[in-house]
Formats: structure tokens, C-alpha cells, sequence
């Protein structure tokens, strides 16, 4: 027994080789060892970044709310500095602005007739090339001419940004509708009608007391229809005009459309800039 005891202690302790791994089942978590201490990390590594993704949103989303609030702010100033010279300009009359000075028509300064023509017995049509001045102070019109009284600063900044409308709007284009001319003192008689073609006329600001400021027009195919059962009081008018060395008659026209521009041009946001005037009625004097 002596000689089989060691060999039974020896065999019991010899057995160095690794166990063979278990066969994976259903029920075998894919990660294995994994403590307490690596989940830790691993939540401690995701939080920061999601904190970051959420303060990143938010100040997105106040710079959106911030930049939105102030374009309606901008907008709804912008809109009622329009509607304020839009409602001064509407509300002005045309007579009121002609003899207020805020329109200014000098001439004809030279005519032209290029061709009569006789489209029945009644009416007879001459057609004229015309050359005139004219000029709008819209600056008075919508009332942004600058002047020396300190009026505040708020004043200051609405009359400063109507003029600097004013200077990028630049000219007006008018079309208007056939010109009935009338007498003053019998404003049931017609004299004659007018038909001219559109009409660009410059916007000016703080205009010099004289005419100098007044720009040069030239008309080109300006129709007259005269009655020819109206003659004889035609030439009594005339005789009368130059009598008194000038020349005063009613105005009446049914419409007439001004748009930002020129005439030519119906592109670009200045032609957006309309409006319409109907049943005009204003008396002119033209001096010899």
C-alpha cells in the first residue's frame, strides 16, 4: 500500500490542461465578463453626448425664433412706413397738388403737327409732337422733404428712410385715359380731347424755388379730337386766352394708372409700386 499511496496523490494533482468551453446555447449572453464598472463607462461615455445634441437643438431653435421674430418686426415696420406715404399720396387731390406746386407742367415749349386726319364729318384728329417740363416734388407729396426744425428723432428716421425711397423709386410712369378739355365757364362744352401716349415723369426732393429742377418731356403722337360743331366757340376761347395772356381750362379724366419705373420696363419691384386714380378733375393754367 506504501508504493500505491504516492502514485494516487501524484495523479490527483496532475492536471494542467484547460477545461474545454461549453457549448454556446440559446440562453448564452453574447457579451460575457462584462462588470458593473463597464457599463458605468459606457453610460458616462453616451450621456454628454446626447446633453450636447439637446443644448445644440435648443439654441437652434432660438436663434429660428429670434431671427423670425425680427423679420415680422422689420416686415410690419416696412409695411406701415409703406401704408403711411401710400395714404398721404392717395389722399392728396391732383388740383390741390398742382396748386400747392407739388406738380409742375410748364410749356408746351415747342409743337410740332405731323398729320390731320378727318375720321367723319363731326371730328377731326391732329396729331402733334409736343415738348413741355414737368416735375413732382414727392418728397411735399408724402410729406419727407427735410427741413430745419428738429422735429424729434423719430421723425427724423421716417422722413429719412421716405427719402431714401423716394431716390430708389427714381420716376413714376403715368397712363392716362382720353383728356376731356373744357372752359371754365361752361365746363358742359367740350373743346376738344386728348390722347397721350404714357408718360415718365422724375420724383425730385427739396426742389429749388425756380424751374430749373424741371425735366424736359417730349410727347410723340399726341392725338386731338376737335368737334367741328365746336369751332366757333374753339376760336372764342382761343381769343379769349390771349387777351388775358393765359390759358385756364377744366380737366376731367376718367382714369389714370401710376406705376414705379419706366414705361418700358414692366419688370423688377419698382413697376410693383401702382396705383389708380379715377374721375379726375382739376382746373390748369397755362401762362403765355
Amino acid at each position: 500500500m506504501s508504493n500505491d499511496q504516492p502514485y494516487n496523490q501524484a495523479s490527483s494533482k496532475v492536471d494542467k490542461g484547460k477545461r474545454r468551453a461549453d457549448e454556446p446555447t440559446e440562453r448564452t449572453p453574447l457579451i460575457t465578463g462584462t462588470s458593473s464598472s463597464g457599463l458605468g463607462v459606457l453610460h458616462e461615455a453616451v450621456t454628454p453626448a446626447n446633453s450636447r445634441n439637446r443644448s445644440l437643438r435648443s439654441q437652434l431653435t432660438t436663434v429660428f425664433l429670434v431671427s423670425l421674430l425680427v423679420c415680422l418686426i422689420a416686415f410690419l415696420l416696412l409695411f406701415f412706413l409703406a401704408w403711411s406715404y401710400a395714404s398721404r399720396a392717395t389722399n392728396l387731390k391732383l388740383e390741390d397738388a398742382i396748386e400747392d406746386g407739388y406738380i409742375v407742367v410748364r410749356g408746351p415749349d415747342h409743337v410740332n403737327v405731323i398729320n390731320v386726319t378727318r375720321s367723319n364729318d363731326e371730328v377731326v384728329s391732329v396729331w402733334l409732337n409736343m415738348t413741355g417740363r414737368a416735375g413732382v416734388d414727392a418728397g411735399a407729396v408724402i410729406g419727407v422733404d427735410s427741413d430745419e426744425e428738429n422735429e424729434g428723432l423719430m421723425n427724423d428716421i421716417w422722413k429719412s428712410i421716405g427719402r431714401w425711397g423716394v431716390r430708389k423709386l427714381d420716376r413714376i410712369s403715368v397712363n392716362i385715359s382720353t383728356i376731356r378739355i373744357s372752359p371754365v365757364y361752361d365746363p358742359e362744352i367740350t373743346l376738344f380731347n386728348v390722347d397721350v401716349p404714357p408718360v415718365e415723369l422724375p420724383l425730385s426732393l427739396n426742389p429749388p424755388d425756380d424751374y430749373s429742377w424741371l425735366t424736359t418731356l417730349a410727347l410723340n403722337s399726341v392725338r386731338i379730337q376737335l368737334p367741328t360743331t365746336n369751332i366757333d366757340v374753339l376760336l372764342d376761347f382761343l381769343k379769349e386766352s390771349w387777351k388775358h395772356g393765359s390759358i385756364v381750362v377744366n380737366v376731367e379724366v376718367g382714369n389714370a394708372f401710376v406705376h414705379g419705373g419706366s414705361a418700358t420696363n414692366s419688370s423688377g419691384w419698382r413697376h410693383k409700386v401702382r396705383g389708380k386714380l379715377d374721375n379726375i378733375r382739376t382746373r390748369i393754367r397755362l401762362r403765355r
